[in-house]
């Protein structure tokens, strides 16, 4: 979960050759026939993303928790503070049913303090899992949306799901509440958007509009929470999403950041989508992002796979980048700010 739902709250070896095949490169997500990238508008033009400023600066030591997998192939939430340290191991006794790669698992921290991860029932259909702090593992729910690629916390705590035609939203029970579905775009990660949107915001990358892939935010009207759009995006677009990125994090000013599939990295504030450069460029070595995730007011985490393991890294405004620590203990497939 965004760190940005905490400040307003409480202010607060499966090995890495995986990489190459996790995330959306292992999902449905086609660009429809004909459809032609170099025809987007340019990104930067007449776009604003912009939020509050955050009213505080952020908190410094945050603690970093990452979904991975013991050696037994059970899985494993492991808890960092900034330089590394290992502080907390939560092990469990689940096999997940979907394998390790990053598409069928992402985690979430919710604001009362349990996780969420998204995982396949045995009969492949999809489950989330609620994990608590001592290791115990519980179902939350089995959604009707398939393939799930990542889940964030709303603004009045219930669960926002990513997921590929569908944006679904839960209860804290489990209980679908509203969905937006039946349209061109195939959303791939959320944020809860709470400096610059009292919504969350999703990122598609196949084509929720005839330009493209967009930005959107989800604005569900509950007095017709289920939305049918044969055509279009239920949503309100706020965005191109010109690189077809499938990752979408926030830093605590409330800007969006995009990275993934493309290997870039960009960040958009104000109005101007500034492009931070290659993965590769910004971490020497490194191939892939795996989750964005905020750090301050103009910086965000990056988990990162690196070479012989993963990494996390910091990148700000100002496109200084700096790796924080490895981990090659094991893959980390997904990682948050408690």
């Amino acid at each position: 979960m965004s760190r940005t739902i905490h400040n307003l709250i409480k202010r607060s070896h499966f090995t890495l050759a995986l990489g190459a095949a996790a995330l959306v490169g292992t999902s449905g997500c086609q660009l429809p026939p004909g459809f032609d990238l170099s025809q987007l508008e340019d990104p930067t033009a007449n776009i604003d993303l912009s939020g509050a400023s955050a009213e505080e600066e952020s908190a410094p030591g945050d603690e970093l928790a990452a979904l991975t997998f013991s050696v037994q192939g059970e899985l494993e939430i492991v808890v960092f503070t900034e330089e590394g340290e290992v502080t907390e191991r939560i092990e469990t006794s689940y096999r997940s049913d979907a394998g390790p790669e990053a598409s069928e698992h992402s985690l979430m921290h919710h604001s009362e303090g349990f996780f969420l991860v998204t995982s396949r029932a045995q009969d492949g259909g999809a489950l989330i899992l609620r994990i608590d702090r001592d290791g115990s593992v519980s179902e939350f729910a089995r959604p009707a949306a398939d393939p799930m690629y990542r889940i964030g916390e709303a603004f009045d705590g219930g669960i926002i799901i990513a997921a590929e035609y569908d944006l679904v939203k839960l209860d804290l029970n489990g209980i679908e509440i509203a969905r937006d579905y039946n349209n061109r775009a195939c959303w791939t990660d959320v944020v809860a958007s709470s400096n610059g949107y009292e919504a969350p915001v999703a990122t598609d990358v196949m084509g929720a509009s005839e330009a493209g892939p967009v930005l959107a935010v989800w604005e569900i009207d509950e007095s017709n929470p289920t939305t049918d759009m044969e055509s279009g995006t239920a949503t309100s677009s706020v965005g191109e999403n010109f690189r077809r990125d499938e990752l979408l994090g926030q830093d605590d000013s409330g800007s969006l950041w995009m990275g993934g599939r493309s290997g870039e990295l960009s960040r958009s504030n104000d109005g101007v989508v500034t492009g931070m450069g290659s993965i590769g460029e910004l971490f020497e070595g490194a191939f892939m992002a795996r989750a964005i995730e905020p750090a301050g007011e103009d910086s965000v985490y990056v988990l990162i796979d690196g070479g012989p393991a993963s990494q996390v890294g910091t990148v700000n405004a100002d496109g200084e980048a700096e790796v924080l620590f490895d981990y090659s203990e094991s893959l980390l497939i997904d990682m948050v700010v408690l």
